[in-house]
């Protein structure tokens, strides 16, 4: 079996909220993973930012196609399914996630 391994809770401000934090037995402090808010972002910021990257290259790829001069049928198409690829990951670069109901609740 391996060793467990315990942590010490400390308190951390995170984006206006306190959010706990670890700290390992080497002393390094780990902040907490998860939202700050019901309403606060949502969306796995790596997979954001991977999708913004993603975004640029899919944004360069449709403006080299439409600079085509001469385009034929088959380039039209091409054009089409790079635009719907691009508007798609900008879509996903840009979302925040869910956002949950404001309006009060109960009486």
């Amino acid at each position: 079996m391996g060793a467990a391994v315990y942590f010490r809770r400390a308190a951390v401000s995170y984006a206006g909220d306190v959010a706990r934090a670890a700290t390992t037995n080497t002393g390094t402090i780990l902040p907490a993973k998860g939202s700050p808010g019901k309403n606060d972002a949502h969306i796995n910021q790596e997979r954001k930012a991977a999708a913004n990257k993603a975004a640029a290259e899919a944004k360069t790829n449709l403006e080299n196609l439409q600079k085509k001069p001469n385009k034929t049928p088959q380039d039209k198409k091409d054009i089409d399914k790079a635009k719907r690829n691009y508007d798609h990951l900008k879509k996903q670069a840009e979302a925040t996630g869910e956002n949950h109901s404001q309006r009060k609740k109960g009486n």
